[in-house]
């Protein structure tokens, strides 16, 4: 893949990140401290993930990995539903 290709992708994952999950600063959520996390780096077992972190003690911060060679689009619907039972950050290409 081209440097244009790499940089293409960082700048859609970005994009992605962004335009998902803006912080909302008027809300009463904010991220703890400590901060409980786990990393997810195939999202294909979707239903699982999202049932395995509501049952976690305290909620999460779940880091998503972007695979290089997949579009943004494809992490679209399970980062809104990781999104619902935990805090959401992206990794791209790790």
């Amino acid at each position: 893949m081209s440097v244009l290709g790499v940089n293409m992708k960082r700048q859609l994952s970005l994009w992605f990140l962004v335009a998902c999950f803006r912080l909302s600063y008027a809300g009463t959520e904010l991220v703890p401290s400590p901060i409980y996390g786990v990393t997810v780096d195939d999202v294909s077992g979707l239903a699982k993930i999202v049932d395995s972190l509501r049952r976690l003690a305290h909620k999460p911060t779940t880091r998503i990995v972007f695979d290089e060679y997949v579009g943004p689009s494809y992490y679209k619907t399970p980062a809104a539903e990781i999104h619902k039972v935990s805090y959401v950050m992206g990794e791209i290409l790790d």
